[in-house]
């Protein structure tokens, strides 16, 4: 099961579709069903993965071939 921010953000945008909701939209209507707690999380989780990501490329560590290795591809 997929997070629904998650999907609002690494989905494609969706181009000249009638009725198809922006990711902005789809943002929207998540902040007002979850409230600010899980919008102060998401973000949280991604600054810790952003800053670990910077760390390990500035100690050098291959970070594609690290997430290749768990199966996570980018």
């Amino acid at each position: 099961m997929r997070s629904p921010w998650l999907q609002v953000f690494s989905s494609k945008e969706e181009e000249g579709g009638e009725g198809k909701k922006s990711r902005t939209d789809q943002a929207k209507e998540l902040l007002a069903k979850y409230g600010g707690a899980y919008l102060a999380t998401s973000i949280s989780l991604s600054i810790v993965s952003f800053t670990l990501c910077y760390l390990l490329i500035s100690a050098g560590v291959d970070v594609q071939e690290l997430l290749a290795k768990v199966s996570c591809y980018l």
